[in-house]
């Protein structure tokens, strides 16, 4: 064999020596990955959970809930959302798509429709689409799916990773969130019913109910809930940090005089036939954790061999804040309460899934502003404007200077829906928008407001404010005029105490909280955002990251 034949082969040994060597390290590290991969995922939102009640409630809670995760997982404690408005569809939609609104097509609660000349909600009036799980809705949470939802999920790329062999469901109060968090795939999404007190589905995803969801509904166990006393968990001088019980910036709940402990739902639902009252009191999270125990019971989730899904939506926690606000002793009284709630939940995923086989991932779809006249008092600076009067307003004035009726179609979420069919050429619409936007320029509320054509045009270093309402934006779906209220005012066509959908601090910082079964020990005040927790769990689980993502995968988590 000649030196150079030699040489070569030499060299040949070499690199197959060291393919065969990395060839096996990968071998390792895949076979490694998904042994570490948890058999079951469990994502909870919290509706209008601010980043600052963990630590604010954190004395009165016990050590199996909240703080079990939060001592043992790993908690991002500066975490916001990219966008406005924020709000319950945007925000559960960020969370299990990574995406933003101007990729996902999630907007708003609702938003007007020009192709369907109407107002619609952001999972309800599918007309294609039937309730299941009771003759029809009265509660306006019917005929839905998720259609509107433009990109994929955590959830549908988990069962395309799996060939739709892990099982997914999805089960909370609000439509929306069950929606959401079941993805466009979703073996089951179960939302609450409120006119009719029952878990329904739409036909989007079944045909009828599983078996076990009816047996849940005719248990008793929903009645139970709805006939509760709920009652401080400590005397009320105790609550150091919320404001006295008796306060007159909260609004009353129906059948109470004041908004004051106790709250007796048998007293409250008395000459009423509903369930409205309950969702509103920390029963209607333990009627979802409850759900919830038997979707991994019934389904034996985190039993197979491939990663189970399940998604719980807290939204009774939202209905409360919008009726008390962030400083009330109802609100604290609520977290205490849905930590004993966290804790038995926990407890029950060590005994059916066990310690050390899940993951859950904890968070919230937007934050919450004080209550307009609650900090007013304090002398701090707020105000409240007529949602409704503002609309009303804009088309008087379009009417006196245009000849144009009835020319503002919808408002909401900050943003003015134009009758674009009325308008006949390019240079009135200009001539109105400029008009719209001088005379909301001059509203005390107003902060800065903004053309469509402005934010579809914006570029380069935008500040912080106008980059939320650009990610916001979406060109077949936004409106055409744009306004970012001042800080700490409220806009509001009804008894509402506090509310959130701006781009303000106290709306987009919530909580992320990851524990379980691959995540270290820690915290970190590094700033993320909301839409990284969906690329994480795709990493986590071994499933390709959904289609619109716009987040980072949080590092921490896959560090020792």
């Amino acid at each position: 064999m000649s030196e150079t034949i030699k040489t070569n082969f030499v060299a040949d040994k070499f690199l197959q020596s060291v393919f065969v060597f990395f060839l096996v390290l990968f071998s390792s590290a895949v076979a490694f990955s998904q042994s570490e991969r948890p058999k079951l995922v469990v994502v909870i939102t919290i509706d209008q959970m601010r980043g600052d009640y963990l630590d604010r409630f954190k004395d009165k809670f016990g050590e199996d809930g909240f703080k079990r995760m939060l001592r043992d997982g790993f908690h991002y404690r500066n975490a916001h959302y990219s966008f406005m408005p924020t709000a319950t569809g945007p925000g559960h939609s960020a969370i299990y798509s990574g995406a933003v609104p101007s990729v996902s097509g999630i907007i708003g609660n609702g938003w007007y429709s020009r192709e369907l000349g109407k107002s619609i909600n952001v999972v309800n009036g599918m007309d294609q689409y039937q309730t299941i799980g009771v003759p029809d809705s009265i509660s306006g949470v019917g005929h839905a799916g998720p259609d509107n939802l433009l990109v994929t999920t955590i959830a549908d790329e988990l069962h395309m990773a799996s060939q739709f062999r892990s099982k997914v469901v999805s089960v909370a109060i609000k439509d929306r969130a069950a929606i959401m968090g079941g993805g466009h795939t979703a073996d089951g999404a179960f939302w609450f019913d409120a006119g009719h007190g029952r878990f329904v589905t739409s036909s989007f995803y079944a045909e009828s109910l599983p078996n076990w969801v009816e047996r849940f509904n005719t248990s008793g166990i929903i009645d139970r809930f709805n006939s509760n006393v709920w009652e401080l968990s400590y005397p009320e001088e105790k609550y150091t940090v919320s404001r006295e019980d008796d306060s007159q910036y909260e609004s009353k709940m129906r059948g109470k005089k004041s908004p004051t402990f106790p709250y007796d739902l048998n007293e409250m639902n008395a000459g009423y036939v509903s369930y409205y009252s309950l969702i509103v009191t920390p029963f209607g999270s333990d009627m979802v954790e409850a759900l919830a125990e038997k979707a991994i019971t019934e389904e034996k989730l985190g039993q197979g061999d491939f990663v189970d899904y399940l998604a719980m939506g807290f939204s009774s926690t939202d209905y409360a804040g919008h009726q008390f606000g962030p400083y009330s002793i109802e609100i604290q009284d609520m977290y205490i309460k849905l930590d004993k709630t966290i804790a038995k939940m926990l407890k029950f995923l060590d005994k059916k899934v066990g310690e050390g086989n899940y993951t859950v991932a904890l968070s919230s779809d937007h934050g919450v502003g004080a209550a307009p006249r609650y900090i007013n008092s304090k002398n701090l600076p707020t105000g409240i404007y007529n949602t409704s009067a503002l609309k009303s307003r804009i088309n008087q004035l379009i009417k006196s200077k245009f000849g144009l009726n009835d020319i503002v179609l919808s408002g909401g979420y900050s943003q003015i829906y134009l009758d674009l069919e009325k308008i006949t050429d390019g240079e009135l619409y200009h001539d109105i928008i400029a008009t719209v936007k001088t005379f909301l320029e001059g509203e005390d509320m107003v902060q800065s407001v903004y053309t469509r054509d402005e934010v579809h045009s914006f570029s380069g270093d935008l500040p912080h404010h106008v980059r939320l309402l650009q990610n916001g934006y979406h060109p077949q779906r936004s409106g055409d005029v744009f306004f970012i209220i001042k800080p700490s005012w409220l806009g509001q066509s009804g008894p509402i105490t506090a509310s959130h959908g701006s781009p303000y601090i106290y709306d987009t910082h919530v909580p992320i909280i990851m524990y379980g079964k691959g995540v270290p020990r820690g915290s970190s005040v590094r700033k993320v955002a909301v839409t990284d927790l969906a690329p994480t769990l795709s990493l986590m689980t071994g499933s390709a990251f959904p289609t619109g993502s716009r987040g980072v995968v949080l590092t921490e988590v896959f560090e020792e």
